[in-house]
C-alpha cells in the first residue's frame, strides 16, 4: 500500500523513488559521522515531505478554485479580503427589526449577501481549503442553516428565560415589560427565531480543521445591538458561538522562521 499524507492522499511512487536515491548518495563512508547524518538526514526528509504535501495541496486548491466561479471577487487591501455576493434563500425571510416571520422569498435578490474571503497571508486566489468549505457550504446550505438556527435556538432559550427572570426580580412594580418582551421574546421554534435575526455576512477564514476552512455567519440580533451574534461552522459543525466577532475574527498563530517570526492560519485536526 503507498504510503499517506496528512491529507489522506496516497504519496506519488516517484517521490519515494527520488527520497531513496537521496539516501543512497548522501550516505556517509565514515562510522563516525553515523550518527549527525541520520539526524541531519531525519530533518531533510521532514522538511522534503511537508514541501512535498503543500505542493500537492497546493495543486488541489487550484483545481478546485477552476471549478467555483470566483470571477465577482474583488480585492478590499484595507481589509486584506476578497468581497462578493452569496445567495443563501433560507436567511432570506430573517428579519430583526420585525416580530413576525416573513415567508421565505422567491426574489433571490432578496436572499443575497456579502460573502468575504479573507486573505491575510497575501495569496494569489483563495486557498484550496478556502475552495473546499464554499463548496461543501454551497453543496449542503440548507443542511448548515438549519444546524446554525437550532445551536442558537438551543443557547437563546435558557439565556432569555434567565435574563427575564433577573428582570423581572430587580424591577420596579409599574416597569413596564414591552420592552422586554420585544427584545427578548419568548420563543421555542426555529421558525420564530427568524424574526429576531438577520444574517450580515458570510466570512470564509483561512484558518482550517482537516483541510477545511471556517466559516463564519454573522448576524444581528434584537437582543444585543451592539455585540451581535456570529456563529462558526465547520462543515455541517458549528463549532462555536458568540459575539458576531466570533463569526468575523481568524485564528492566526506565529512561528519562528529562522531569526524572523512570522505568521500563518491555525490548522487542527
Amino acid at each position: 500500500m503507498a504510503p499517506k499524507d496528512s491529507f489522506g492522499a496516497a504519496q506519488p511512487q516517484e517521490f519515494w523513488q527520488r527520497i531513496t536515491l537521496k539516501t543512497k548518495l548522501l550516505l556517509p563512508t565514515s562510522s563516525a559521522h553515523k550518527e549527525s547524518f541520520w539526524a541531519t538526514l531525519r530533518m531533510v526528509l521532514f522538511w522534503n515531505i511537508l514541501a512535498e504535501q503543500n505542493a500537492i495541496y497546493s495543486g488541489r486548491g487550484a483545481a478546485m478554485t477552476d471549478n467555483l466561479d470566483l470571477t465577482d471577487l474583488k480585492w478590499d487591501a484595507e481589509c486584506e479580503e476578497w468581497c462578493s455576493q452569496i445567495t443563501i434563500p433560507e436567511l432570506a425571510s430573517c428579519d430583526a427589526s420585525t416580530e413576525q416571520r416573513i415567508p421565505i422569498s422567491t426574489d433571490l435578490s432578496q436572499a443575497s449577501f456579502p460573502l468575504l474571503v479573507h486573505n491575510r497571508m497575501g495569496n494569489e486566489q483563495p486557498t484550496g481549503w478556502q475552495c473546499e468549505a464554499l463548496s461543501f457550504f454551497n453543496g449542503h446550505r440548507a443542511e448548515i442553516v438549519g444546524n446554525s438556527l437550532q445551536a442558537i435556538l438551543e443557547w437563546y432559550v435558557p439565556y432569555v428565560d434567565e435574563y427575564r427572570q433577573v428582570f423581572q426580580a430587580y424591577s420596579p412594580p409599574d416597569d413596564s415589560l414591552d420592552d422586554l418582551d420585544k427584545d427578548f421574546p419568548v420563543i421555542d421554534n426555529t421558525d420564530q427565531l427568524r424574526a429576531l435575526i438577520a444574517l450580515d455576512c458570510v466570512v470564509v477564514h483561512e484558518a482550517s480543521r482537516g483541510g477545511v476552512s471556517d466559516i463564519g455567519l454573522c448576524f444581528d440580533c434584537c437582543w444585543d445591538d451592539e455585540h451581535g451574534l456570529g456563529v462558526l461552522v465547520n462543515k455541517l459543525d458549528v463549532v462555536k458561538m458568540g459575539g458576531a466577532d466570533v463569526a468575523t475574527e481568524d485564528r492566526y498563530e506565529t512561528f519562528l522562521n529562522g531569526t524572523e517570526w512570522k505568521l500563518a492560519p491555525e490548522t487542527s485536526g
